[in-house]
This record gives C-alpha cells, structure tokens and sequence, in this order.
C-alpha cells in the first residue's frame, strides 16, 4: 500500500484523490481502515502537508505543489490486529518559464530542510531503540530520544507537548504510552515480551 501510494501521488493531485487512492489499495488487500472510526476523525488516512505535523484530514481543494512535504499516515486492521505507520513524500519545486526565481530558491531551501528533518528523526529513532529489551520501561526509550533530540537537532525544533507513542494490537492505542521526552530510564511502564509499541 506505501509503495503504490510512494508511485501514485504525484504533484497537482487533490488531497481527497490520495485518500480514494488508499480506500482502494485498502479493498485490494482486505484491510479495513481504523482511523475513521477514531474519535469522529473524518478521514480514513491522515494527510499532514509542510506544517502540519500530525492528524491532517483530506481536505477537499487542497492540492499538492512543487516544494511541499506530505505525511502519509496510514490505520488499518488487518487479522484483527491494528497497523500503524506514516511515510514522508518529498516533491520537488519545479521553474517555471517566466516563474520568480526567488520563489523557486525558497521552496528549494524549505524542501532541503525538510529532508534534513526527516534525515535526523529517523537517526533519532533508531536510537530511541537501540539496545531495546523486555521489561525495560518505556522512560529508556524517552531518555534515549530525549538525549540525541537536544545533542543533534537545531535548537528551533522542539518535541510537541501533547502527543505520544503508544502500544497497538488487538486496539489502535494501548499502553505503553510513550513518551518524546520528560522521563528516565528509571520512569515509566514495562515494555512486556513480544509487545509492539508506535513512536511517534
């Protein structure tokens, strides 16, 4: 489903297009979405464009352009189980005859930024995990995080203060929850033996 929709979304494309792209892949493969049945949520994917960080809906006459970062966050049940995971996609600004060229550059710096972003968070992730074993408690994965965020990361990003990982299973949000920041490795819950948490 990631892969189709990496190959399918393409510039100019409405946001409410890239949704119907998933329902489909969705009946393709027997899954049946799950954050539509979230909290009134009115979309079946979560659609965040440049600033939106998180939980943007599909938005009719929102149109993807050169030099905009979509997230692609995609929950599904499958088995019975829930499936939770968002992607980045990158498109690149494109000069037009007769276009500013100043326009052009600021859109280039902004895509170039937000693929450095995407470079850090994901070395940040594989941090966050290293070395992970049962019973740890979630506060050493939020330590290791937390370590690497302030080390590494341009001091105008912050981690956003109402938002959290979380385990998923048999429900789209169980516990652990897991926190960006705040906690030690000493602090938190027990990550049980064969669990599956989201970091997020």
């Amino acid at each position: 489903i990631r892969d189709h929709l990496r190959d399918q979304v393409k510039i100019g494309m409405e946001l409410t297009r890239v949704e119907e792209i998933a329902k489909e892949q969705f009946r393709r493969y027997g899954v049946k979405e799950s954050f539509n049945q979230y909290h009134d949520f009115p979309s079946v994917v979560c659609l965040s464009l440049n600033e939106c960080v998180v939980h943007g809906p599909a938005n009719k006459g929102v149109f993807i352009s050169g030099g905009d970062k979509l997230t692609i966050d995609l929950g599904f049940t499958f088995q019975g189980l829930n499936i939770d995971g968002a992607f980045n996609l990158y498109f690149d600004p494109i000069q037009e005859e007769g276009g500013d060229p100043e326009e052009f550059e600021k859109k280039e710096r902004k895509i170039a930024e937000y693929r450095y972003l995407h470079q850090l968070t994901m070395a940040l992730f594989y941090e966050s995990i290293r070395e992970l074993k049962e019973d740890e408690l979630s506060g050493s994965i939020t330590e290791r995080m937390e370590t690497f965020f302030n080390k590494y990361f341009p001091k105008k990003y912050k981690f956003l203060d109402k938002f959290t990982g979380h385990g998923i299973g048999y429900e789209l949000h169980e516990h652990p929850r897991i926190h960006n920041f705040g906690l030690t490795k000493d602090e938190g819950e027990v990550l049980p033996l064969h669990s599956t948490i989201c970091i997020e």
